[in-house]
């Protein structure tokens, strides 16, 4: 998961400045990549500090990212709608 979160960042940032943004995240607004899947809320409260309004377009891109990972199609789904067919999914295998 983690890795496709910061794929879906790195459209707005690459190299040192997606670290700073990756810094920034979890100093803070206590986010933590590693377990993002099972607490979202400060990522978006974050991303919406840091992009305003364009928090929307920050996470279709991250949902993007997460739904090609895991062949989800992305569309029109919030990171929880996808975070919650993934879980769905992994449920049910």
């Amino acid at each position: 998961m983690k890795s496709a979160v910061l794929a879906g960042l790195g459209y707005f940032a690459t190299g040192g400045a997606l670290e700073n943004l990756v810094y920034f995240l979890e100093a803070e607004h206590s986010v933590d990549f590693n377990t993002i899947a099972d607490n979202p809320k400060p990522l978006r409260a974050g991303l919406c500090v840091m992009f305003g309004s364009a928090e929307q377009v920050v996470e279709t891109k991250i949902c993007q990212a997460v739904g090609k990972k895991f062949l989800i199609d992305s569309e029109g789904k919030s990171f929880e709608d996808i975070l919650s067919i993934i879980k769905s999914t992994a449920i049910a295998n």
